[in-house]
């Protein structure tokens, strides 16, 4: 996996989902609530993601993808190898803290999440991939499923600047969360989440009634543009490039 490093922090490549769905308000996105105790941003409110793992570059994993190949991910990301990692940790992050795991059968349709059988099985494979017992190719072996890697579109990429004591390099990408699975914070990292609306979030941001950073509040400014998510989707269908946002130096476009 690539990374970008300064002389005094290194940077950590990390993917962000940004989770959608169209509520009676109109376009709605799922944030969490970070504990205070967490050592990035406590106490923020984000979007499920984190660090790409080494077990996100697993070839078992890689083989249970389906639309993507790694070459065509590093290819988008401009990476030599491993792009195709990058999604997976976004699906990864879904499934952990919020509970959401897009994913198909084996034939490519979806699953009956509402079987109380696999919604034991996937709750006690959430815990232990939390834990670190359990691997998201594990998971994905056990149920025989899928991970649709298409549905994500990937389409920023943000650099934190020199100074905070963690430094990340994220992909930030969207997907309409699946709509017959209920999702839920993890209790570990996230002591709280629900679905909001863009606005409703900006104007609790700027009232001081919750904290978030920087990319975080930007992605929103966009998401409030569109009313649908069908409208979002089909405009960053058509980015012909995906911007890299990094302080240190000018924006690439």
């Amino acid at each position: 996996m690539a990374a970008t490093q300064d002389k005094a922090v290194p940077v950590r490549d990390a993917a962000t989902l940004v989770l959608l769905r169209d509520g009676a308000a109109g376009l709605e996105t799922f944030m969490l609530k970070r504990g205070t105790g967490t050592a990035f941003v406590p106490g923020a409110h984000v979007f499920p993601g984190g660090a790409v793992d080494s077990a996100d570059a697993d070839p078992t994993v890689y083989a249970r993808c389906d639309g993507l190949d790694d070459a065509a991910a590093s290819a988008r990301l401009g990476l030599p190898q491993d792009g195709l990692a990058f999604w997976v940790a976004a699906l990864r992050e879904s499934f952990e803290e919020a509970g959401l795991l897009i994913a198909t059968d084996a034939a490519g349709g979806e699953p009956d999440w509402d079987d109380p059988g696999l919604q034991r099985r996937l709750a006690a494979a959430r815990t232990a991939l939390h834990a670190g017992e359990t691997t998201l190719a594990a998971i994905l072996e056990a149920e025989d499923l899928r991970l649709p890697v298409t549905r994500l579109r990937y389409y920023g990429h943000w650099i934190t600047p020199k100074g905070p004591p963690r430094r990340y390099s994220t992909r930030f990408f969207a997907a309409l969360a699946p709509s017959r699975q209920r999702p839920a914070h993890d209790g570990v990292e996230a002591v709280a989440g629900d679905w909001t609306t863009p606005g409703h979030a900006l104007r609790c941001y700027r009232r001081g009634e919750l904290r978030m950073i920087l990319p975080t509040e930007m992605q929103l400014q966009l998401l409030r543009r569109f009313p649908d998510s069908a409208s979002l989707l089909a405009e960053l269908d058509a980015m012909k490039r995906v911007p890299t946002v990094a302080p240190d130096r000018p924006p690439s476009a």
